[in-house]
C-alpha cells in the first residue's frame, strides 16, 4: 500500500516538472509560432463540437434492441437450419410390409407378448 503512495507521489512530481517545462518552453516560443497554435486548438474544439454521425445520434435503446433483434435472428436461423433431420420410425424393409398390411396388424401389436412367451418357453 505504501509503494502506491510512493508511486503516485513520483508520478505527480514528474507531472508537475513535465508541466514547468512546457511552461518554460511556450514562454521561448515566436508569435507565429503561438498564433498557428492556437488557430490548430480552435480547430480542433471546432471539430469535436460537430454533430456526430446519425447511428451516434440514436438513443442507447434503439441500438440494443437492435442487437438484440439481430442476435435474436441469428439464434433462430442457425437452430432452424442445423436441427437434426427426423428419421423414419420404419427402419428396416420388412417393417414396411407389417406397417402395410392392415389385415394382420391385431398379431403385430401383441408381437412383444408371442415375443416373451417364446423366451420363457426356452427358459423352461
Amino acid at each position: 500500500m505504501t509503494e502506491k503512495i510512493r508511486e503516485k507521489g513520483q508520478d505527480e512530481r514528474l507531472l508537475e516538472r513535465a508541466r514547468e517545462a512546457l511552461d518554460e518552453s511556450v514562454k521561448t516560443l515566436d508569435i507565429r509560432t503561438l498564433e498557428r497554435l492556437w488557430d490548430v486548438r480552435h480547430r480542433a474544439l471546432e471539430a469535436a463540437d460537430e454533430r456526430p454521425g446519425l447511428l451516434l445520434r440514436l438513443p442507447r435503446w434503439v441500438k440494443v434492441s437492435g442487437l438484440a433483434t439481430a442476435a435474436a435472428a441469428v439464434l433462430v436461423f442457425s437452430l432452424w437450419f442445423t436441427s437434426p433431420g427426423h428419421d423414419l420410425t420404419v427402419k428396416n424393409p420388412e417393417d414396411f410390409e407389417i406397417v402395410l398390411a392392415k389385415d394382420q396388424i391385431d398379431l403385430y401389436e401383441d408381437l412383444d407378448f408371442y415375443s416373451w412367451m417364446v423366451d420363457d418357453e426356452d427358459n423352461a
